[in-house]
């Protein structure tokens, strides 16, 4: 189980302020979904766009900060810090590294690990 805050959740905002401030949403979570230190802006983003959290038979939505450069797509996420993202497209970019000299992937997962995949011309 997870709560919101009301900042965050703002369920009764334009409706009823006094309520508001002070009801907290409650709903199912993963492990994998929340890490507890996000900013409000972090955790806005989260509940409002990613977890869906109205729908209790809902898959898990791990937690995934994303970092990217590809030299093949010339795509990547344009700067040094890591954005929210799904797991699919962490999926897509691993990819897409295969025969990208020069590309790399760094991401990061509820519990703060880090990972960097670089293209080294052939898979491990």
């Amino acid at each position: 189980m997870a709560a919101a805050a009301p900042p965050v959740h703002g369920y009764h905002h334009g409706r009823n302020e006094a309520l508001n401030k002070v009801v907290s949403a409650v709903f199912p979570a993963y492990q994998c979904e929340l890490r507890g230190d996000e900013s409000l802006e972090e955790a806005v983003l989260r509940f409002n766009r990613m977890l869906r959290p109205a729908i209790i038979s809902r898959p898990p939505v791990p937690y995934v900060r994303l970092r990217s450069e590809n030299t093949w797509t010339n795509g990547g996420s344009g700067g040094p810090s890591r954005g929210f993202t799904t797991h699919d497209v962490l999926l897509r970019e691993l990819s897409l590294l295969e025969g990208a000299p020069g590309s790399f992937v760094e991401f990061e997962n509820a519990q703060g690990q880090v990972w960097n995949v670089e293209w080294n011309d052939s898979w491990p």
